[in-house]
């Protein structure tokens, strides 16, 4: 082999080598960065797994979980339970859970009300949201997205919820 095409080969082929080791999830030595000093830096590498953000059945239970606790609850109106199962800044801006409990009498009162609800499914499009199809006791039905947050001990809390009619129905 020619002398004048040796390093770049040996160059190119460690290049390869060390992106198959990145990919594979290992540890490699950064071919540029340089410190300072001149020391390769090494640089660590996982392989591409669920993101934080994405989650299994698991998490789907225990969201549908936390907001069937809530609906129970509030419409129990037993407003110790329904706080509990917020997230702790939502605890804060209502501070006891009567007031929580009767700002949703004031503003949600299809949820006060509801008869029966089945989930729709979870939505992932910045905030998790559980879809919920609510029907009240006067049959009328609503859709309600109930804002769900990861608690650090893997617990799903409700941190607020949205409630508009269901379309081809009137409010």
């Amino acid at each position: 082999m020619r002398a004048d095409l040796k390093r770049p080969l040996a160059v190119a082929l460690a290049c390869i080598f060390l992106a198959g080791v990145g990919f594979a999830g290992g540890s490699f030595i950064s071919l540029s960065p340089l410190n300072a000093a001149g020391h390769v830096t090494t640089v660590s590498v996982q392989p591409k797994s669920i993101s934080p953000d994405e989650f299994g059945i698991q998490d789907k239970r225990k969201i549908e979980d936390a907001v069937r606790a809530e609906l129970r609850a509030i419409v129990a109106q037993d407003a110790k339970r329904a706080f509990a199962k917020l997230t702790p800044s939502t605890q804060s801006f209502f501070g006891v859970p009567e007031k929580f409990l009767q700002a949703v009498a004031d503003e949600l009162p299809p949820v006060l009300v509801t008869k029966k609800f089945s989930f729709l499914g979870i939505n992932r499009a910045g905030a998790t949201t559980s879809e919920v199809l609510i029907t009240d006791i006067l049959g009328q039905e609503w859709l309600a997205d109930f804002e769900m947050e990861r608690q650090e001990n893997g617990d799903w809390r409700v941190k607020g919820c949205v409630v508009q009619a269901n379309p081809g129905q009137r409010a």
